[in-house]
């Protein structure tokens, strides 16, 4: 038996950043951060 639909809302600045690349600029470390929100249909990502 499938699990019912399910609808839930996420507030921004719940979900956290995660850092997707890093460089070094002679000794300094730069890097890019995303937030990534979870998008489910079914139980199942997809």
């Amino acid at each position: 038996m499938e699990a019912e639909p399910r609808l839930a809302f996420v507030h921004v600045d719940d979900v956290p950043w995660t850092e997707v690349i890093a460089q070094l600029h002679g000794e300094r470390r730069v890097s890019v951060h995303e937030k990534f929100i979870n998008v489910t249909h079914g139980g199942e990502m997809r």
